[in-house]
């Protein structure tokens, strides 16, 4: 790799593909596992609030407690609509840097192997998470991907499902879940 110097002197280090590619999986690994990790904490948060708020039902419980109940729906309604939000921008990015690999898989040099032997994770990967083709091993004894006669998943897009149940479907449950709750109190 050629060294160049920057406007303080130093010598820096162009990188290559492999290096770019390894950067844009670091970081769309980084972006599940943020999305994976906020769910988590939004559903062991909203599962306190929601038990404290069941709590809170007690009619001989002091009239206070009352503001509590209309509080803690605020606050549950609040944190669906952030929830919302901030999976929404994570999955664009891991959209973001999926795509910025599979570019590289079908640019780069460095990944021809790759292109010559049909096993780019992104293309040839998605036929098999979508159950159109699988690993068969030929008489020859190498392995190919091969067509599935009729695909074998019930769900056509797997990014699409992560889409609707980290960013549409639990904030929503629990929106809702937190609206009843609210009515719940007022009809009280």
């Amino acid at each position: 790799m050629a060294k160049e110097r920057n406007t303080d002197n130093r010598e820096i280090k162009n990188i290559g593909p492999l290096e770019v590619y390894d950067i844009f999986l670091r970081r769309h690994i980084n972006e599940d596992r943020v999305v994976t990790e906020r769910t988590s904490i939004f559903l062991a948060g909203s599962s306190f609030l929601f038990l404290a708020f069941v709590a809170l039902l007690d009619p001989t419980l002091a009239p206070i407690f009352k503001v509590l109940r209309i509080l803690l729906p605020i606050v549950g309604i609040s944190l669906a609509f952030l929830l919302y939000s901030l999976n929404r921008a994570a999955i664009n990015a891991l959209d973001f840097w999926s795509g910025a690999e599979q570019k590289m898989e079908e640019e780069a040099p460095e990944f021809a192997y790759m292109r010559e032997n049909k096993i780019r994770p992104h293309i040839q990967g998605e036929e098999c998470i979508w159950g159109k083709k699988e690993w068969i091993q030929g008489k020859n004894g190498k392995c190919a991907l091969k067509p599935i006669g009729k695909p074998r998943r019930w769900l056509r897009n797997p990014l699409l499902a992560v889409r609707v149940i980290y960013a549409v479907c639990l904030p929503l449950a629990f929106l809702i879940l937190w609206l009843g709750s609210i009515i719940v109190v007022v009809l009280d």
